[in-house]
This record gives structure tokens, sequence and C-alpha cells, in this order.
């Protein structure tokens, strides 16, 4: 097994974060507000709630829903702390909603203490990026606390096969460095269906990190008409651009064909894809195979600068 310069341990991160536990609750609604990295775990929390009962919706925008008011809770990621959650604290203050920050030492800490609203501390010295782990894991066991326990459950049934597929791809490196080498020095376009848009997330930042491509993610089906034809055009504008495309089962056929439909279209016009498809062991599995491959990826790639 290759040794990485930073460990591929999302699963381990998980699990590290589900160790937290929380006392019960009662909420009408939950919103996650996050912005920039942390806003992969914010993303995911949405997409691995979709049996939930309960509302469930993420901000990552920085704009506060109007809707968080008494009744409803408000989960604040802010790793490292930034001056803009301060704001957004405020703000919720102001709306009356209950407040979890999951955050480090800082002000928003000591704010969110004087209040005595709950407060979860991640170690400062953790990365941004390995966080994330930590923070789906307290998001699960905060979203278990206040009536809503699918994604725990889901997380617990899906580690597993994450971390079986998580020593698969690093023990068999064939199908990483293959990605890798048609990523390194291009722009790199990752899409991927709508109920998997944090696993797109995870792989924008994870080779922002790493590298100095620049990228972008996006999410079917809102890959309109108008992309299509401006990536199906192999024109100098975009000739370094590299595609990635990560399937998981969505359960809509309409959408899988749109998807099988858009790869057509654009290997039809020259323009390389990489679609890797997540084998059916649920979405939540397979969205987080999905970023434990980006994160192996995006590493390759580190070694290679």
């Amino acid at each position: 097994m290759v040794l990485y310069r930073f460990n591929v341990n999302l699963p381990e991160q998980i699990i590290a974060g589900m160790s937290f536990s929380f006392p019960k609750a009662y909420s009408k609604g939950v919103c996650v507000l996050a912005t920039g990295i942390p806003s992969v775990a914010a993303q995911f929390a949405v997409d691995a709630s979709s049996r939930s009962k309960l509302r469930i919706t993420s901000a990552l925008d920085g704009i506060v829903p109007g809707w968080l008011v008494k009744g409803n809770d408000a989960i604040l990621i802010s790793f490292p702390e930034d001056a803009a959650s301060v704001n957004t604290y405020d703000t919720l203050k102001n709306q009356g909603c209950r407040i979890h920050c999951i955050t480090s030492d800082g002000l928003l800490a000591d704010m969110c203490k004087n209040d005595g609203n709950q407060l979860i501390l991640i170690p400062s010295e953790t990365s941004p990026r390995d966080a994330t782990g930590i923070e789906i894991g307290i998001i699960s066991r905060l979203l278990e606390s206040i009536g809503s326990p699918c994604m725990r459950e889901s997380l617990e049934t899906a580690i597993p096969h994450v971390k079986q597929y998580r020593d698969s791809i690093l023990e068999n490196e064939s199908l990483v460095r293959k990605i890798s080498s048609r990523l390194c020095g291009k722009t790199v376009a990752i899409y991927s269906a709508i109920n998997a848009v944090a696993a797109a997330r995870r792989w924008k930042f994870s080779i922002g990190e790493c590298s100095s491509n620049p990228s972008f993610y996006g999410e079917i089906p809102d890959f309109d008409h108008n992309e299509i034809v401006g990536w199906a055009d192999p024109n100098v504008h975009a000739k370094d651009l590299e595609m990635v495309v990560l399937k998981t089962n969505t359960g809509i056929q309409l959408l899988e064909c749109t998807m099988d439909c858009m790869i057509e279209v654009l290997e039809e016009s020259g323009r390389e894809v990489t679609a890797v498809r997540f084998d059916d062991d649920g979405i939540v599995a397979a969205e987080l195979k999905a970023m434990v491959l980006g994160d192996a990826v995006s590493e390759k790639m580190r070694m290679a600068v």
C-alpha cells in the first residue's frame, strides 16, 4: 500500500464524530449552515437524510433562512472559525431558534458558551479537510437527538463498505493512478447526481488543497442545455478541461438516462469524460466511497507535484 502524505481516513473520522452524544430534544425542522470546506458536511447531512420525516435543509451561502425561528434548530459549522460565522450566529440568535455550534476555540465558541447554546469543539490542530468526517459524525448524532436517526443508522450500515472500498483502491491503485494522471495540470469539472452533491463538492475542495489545479463542481439535472453545448465544443477556451462524473444509483430512471446521454453527447464531441460508477450498497455508502476516491486521487495529484 502506498504511503500517502495525508491519510485517506474519512471513515475513521466519521466514527470519531459519532462518539459524541447529546440530550434528547424536540424540533420542527433543522438547517445546517456552513461555508467553504465545512459545507461538504452540511450538504452531506441533507443528502443522507432523504428518509427523514423531519425537515432537514442546508444553507451554504451565508444567508440565514427566515423560517429558523423558535421551535427549529440551527447547526452552525465554522472550522476554522471565520468572521462571517459570527454574523450568522448573531442572526440566528435574534431569530430565536435553538443553536448548535461546531467550531474551534475562538470568539464564536465564547459567544455560544455565554449564551448557553450547545458547543461542540473540534481540536484546533485538525485540518479543515480532516474535520469534515468528524463534522459528519457529529451532525448525525445531533440529528438523532432531535428526532431524526436515519443519518446515523445509514452511516453505521455504510462505514464497513466504505472502509473495504478505501482499502481496495489503495491496495490496487490502478483506478487512482488513471484518474489522477488525467487530471494533473488540467482544469477539473466534477459532476454528480442530485443525491450525491456533497461528494462532488468534496472533490473540488480536495483537489484545490492538494494541487494548483482550478476546479469546480455541478449537479445533474441542473447540467442544462447551454452548459452541455459549451463543454461539447472543444474550443481553445476549454481545451484543458477534464470532466469527472460520479455515478450513483439515484433510483430515478429518467435521471440515469439523462446522465448516460450527457456523457454520450460529450464523448461524441471529443470531450473526454471520466465516469466512475459506485456499486449499490446504498446511496450513503456510494457517496462516501465517491468522497474517498476523490481524497485518494487528490493525494496522488499532490505527490505528482
